[in-house]
């Protein structure tokens, strides 16, 4: 759902790993409510974490899934994003860049500028029943701004350029920028 005055929740999509699970047992015809997850083997499914292991002890891997993985691979790629900023920053010589009191903002904004959601989004506001003037919304609240793309994350293209910047302002204040 919506979180602090309606903003999307979750604002992005990354992988938690899959996780299998048994088919529900049936009692004369009723499937249980109940799923289960299935023993898995060393190949997943999953995403392969670092953990301890009876077999490999501290150096061992296993296959893991939840948002709790999710939550470490935003992490990762917010310190991607970090080590662009500073790197951005410490080259400066031609106009002033962001104080880095704005890189957290600076960070989510870039994230959620590589997110987009995918091509079957559509098809699931249809399927969710939402008409046409609220498709937008009902999206929103289960996909937020989308799912990330790695590939994006604080770059540019020949044909793609990424303008970063940040400020205060005071009440009734505005800052226009211009650009070639």
């Amino acid at each position: 759902g919506f979180g602090f005055r309606r903003s999307p929740k979750p604002d992005l999509h990354l992988p938690g790993g899959r996780l299998a699970v048994t088919r529900p047992a049936t009692t004369e015809g009723q499937p249980t409510a109940t799923l289960e997850a299935a023993a898995t083997g060393p190949r997943g499914p999953g995403l392969l974490v670092a953990a301890p292991t009876a077999a490999q002890g501290s150096s061992g891997m296993l296959h893991s899934y939840g948002t709790s993985n999710a939550a470490a691979l935003a992490t990762h790629h917010c310190a991607r994003v970090l080590d662009t900023l500073v790197q951005l920053q410490a080259d400066q010589d031609e106009w002033d860049y962001p104080d880095s009191q704005f890189h957290p903002v600076l960070i989510k904004t870039l994230l959620v500028h590589a997110t987009s959601w995918p091509n079957a989004a559509e098809g699931w506001a249809v399927d969710l029943g939402a008409v046409a003037t609220r498709r937008r919304r009902a999206l929103t609240q289960h996909l937020g701004f989308g799912v990330l793309d790695t590939d994006r994350l604080a770059t540019a293209t020949t044909r793609r350029a990424t303008v970063i910047g940040a400020g205060e302002l005071k009440n009734n204040k505005r800052r226009s920028f211009r650009f070639p």
